[in-house]
């Protein structure tokens, strides 16, 4: 006969001895605030927000991938192609069809286009030479490979055309034994919700110093959490919205209890990095 008793202590007991998650509380709570946030202005924004029009037989198909990237590397400059040479034909746009292809060839691993790679590297390039020309802080290698890739899509069903909505990456910043974290995402501005880094902290102003060639207007934060830093997001004259933000700690890539990076970049060059031309969508 089982003691209902000594079954309850046991489970008991053994639910006492259980690890803690490793996942970050303050992640999860920034992002169930971003989510209730993105719920309210669906409401409010009501039919505003769809992105099927009449006429048009359209679907909104986002699909977020993060990972490092394996293989990655910056991709060396084209050789000039001499006069007897053929000249090589533009390559047909991604189509969803290509896109769903590369995903069942490699399903342990998030689908990047050539191109996305391409954009990826020219990112990090940027940041390197903007935030770190004097190369203390970046670590070369993660400038090749990147980090924490998020990538967002579009496939229209009908034209089968693919679009990226949202590229981006997030670099580690180092000082000292500390580990904090520069992140860059570049959204369309067919993307209705914008650059997560806006539902993600509070504290936004309008931008009043002098706005770095190709941004139309800026906007900036300040925050305490992951071990405090700074954010931009610059509308730019092209229409693409770019989000910079430098933190202190790396999230969960950073051991416990690790100290914070102290000496961030400006948000001045934080700025100029947003309205960098080379930082742009890929268009396949």
């Amino acid at each position: 006969m089982i003691d209902h008793d000594q079954l309850t202590a046991r489970l008991h007991d053994l639910g006492q001895r259980a690890p803690l998650p490793a996942a970050d509380p303050d992640l999860d709570l920034r992002r169930g605030r971003a989510a209730r946030r993105r719920r309210l202005a669906r409401r409010v924004a009501g039919t505003a927000t769809a992105f099927v029009v009449v006429g048009v037989a359209a679907t909104q198909l986002p699909v977020f991938e993060v990972s490092g990237e394996p293989g990655g590397s910056a991709l060396a400059p084209a050789s000039e192609p001499s006069a007897t040479q053929r000249q090589t034909p533009t390559p047909a746009p991604m189509t969803c069809g290509d896109l769903a292809a590369m995903a069942r060839q490699t399903p342990a691993q998030p689908t990047q286009t050539p191109a996305q790679k391409a954009a990826l590297a020219a990112y990090r390039q940027a940041a390197a030479a903007i935030l770190d020309p004097s190369g203390q802080h970046f670590d070369h290698a993660e400038i090749r490979q990147g980090n924490g890739i998020q990538s967002k899509t579009w496939c229209d069903p009908v034209t089968d055309e693919y679009r990226a909505m949202a590229l981006g990456t997030k670099i580690g910043w180092r000082e000292g034994g500390a580990l904090g974290v520069v992140q860059i995402e570049v959204v369309s501005p067919q993307d209705e919700e914008g650059p997560q880094a806006l539902f993600l902290h509070d504290g936004w102003t309008a931008y009043d110093g002098e706005l770095p060639e190709g941004a139309a207007r800026a906007r900036v934060t300040s925050f305490s959490e992951s071990g405090g830093g700074h954010a931009v997001v610059v509308d730019r004259i092209d229409g693409l919205v770019v989000a910079v933000e430098a933190s202190g700690v790396f999230g969960n890539n950073a051991a416990p209890g690790a100290a914070a990076v102290t000496r961030l970049p400006a948000v001045e060059r934080l700025l100029t990095l947003a309205a960098s031309s080379r930082l742009t969508l890929p268009q396949g």
